[in-house]
């Protein structure tokens, strides 16, 4: 009887622990996440103290702030200003829905742009409904994601520019990527080519693919620095037409 005793005082132990509102708060107060629980008209109840901290407030200016407050200055993912409506609290409180890794910017309490990943749930409480809003500082992991596709868009166009067919393949898989300036080198739409090492080698001229097989080769097993090749490739018109492709290993695995 001793182990269903024990079972039974140790249930009711940890029931009632997280029935105490101090106990919870200790809790969320330990994760890195900002927690902030809204009532339905937008007034702030509660907060842990990661939430001030990341939107870089006084706890007194934060219990102060609304979500339609337009000194949040709120921006989607792509940048782009952000209506009240399409906030991911405005959402759960006016459909009862969740909201999962929803992308916002914010202006924070320095006037420094912040950008936050949202999830939002509908709770209730006794007889009022509450929005629980969890979100983390992603900033660090967005601006660097933001000027690798500045990076992209400006070598996209510099290559579109020069006429230049680019193609990335992960050596081993059958995962490539064809530029659009590739594709439309030979004439190809997407469906036509697409980004597979089995529809590009299917391209090249059947007198010249065993060479240019062994010269990818050569190059990944590090006897030659890079790959180089002329060869002839098949367009969309049926024709053939010489190319020169270069390349080069980036990243051994």
């Amino acid at each position: 009887m001793q182990p269903n005793r024990f079972k039974h005082v140790f249930g009711y132990t940890y029931c009632h622990m997280f029935t105490q509102p101090d106990f919870l708060l200790k809790i969320i107060n330990t994760i890195n996440e900002g927690v902030v629980v809204y009532r339905l008209d937008g007034t702030i109840v509660s907060f842990n103290k990661q939430a001030p901290l990341i939107l870089e407030l006084t706890p007194d200016q934060l219990y102060q702030r609304v979500p339609m407050d337009s000194e949040w200055c709120p921006l989607d993912q792509n940048s782009e200003p952000l209506p009240y409506e399409q906030l991911p609290t405005t959402i759960t409180r006016n459909t009862g829905k969740p909201v999962k890794n929803s992308i916002v910017g914010l202006l924070t309490g320095k006037n420094k742009r912040k950008w936050i990943n949202v999830n939002t749930e509908r709770l209730q409480h006794l007889d009022e409904e509450y929005v629980f809003a969890a979100f983390e500082d992603i900033t660090d992991t967005y601006d660097l994601q933001e000027e690798v596709r500045q990076t992209n868009w400006r070598w996209e166009n510099a290559l579109s520019s020069s006429r230049v067919g680019t193609w990335d393949w992960r050596i081993g898989s059958e995962e490539i990527f064809l530029s659009d300036t590739y594709r439309d080198m030979m004439g190809y739409t997407a469906e036509e080519l697409p980004d597979r090492i089995s529809s590009w080698f299917s391209m090249i001229h059947p007198h010249d693919l065993n060479r240019v097989q062994q010269e990818i080769e050569e190059h990944i097993s590090g006897k030659a620095t890079e790959y180089r090749s002329e060869h002839r490739v098949l367009t969309a018109s049926g024709k053939y037409k010489w190319i020169l492709a270069v390349g080069r290993v980036l990243e051994f695995k």
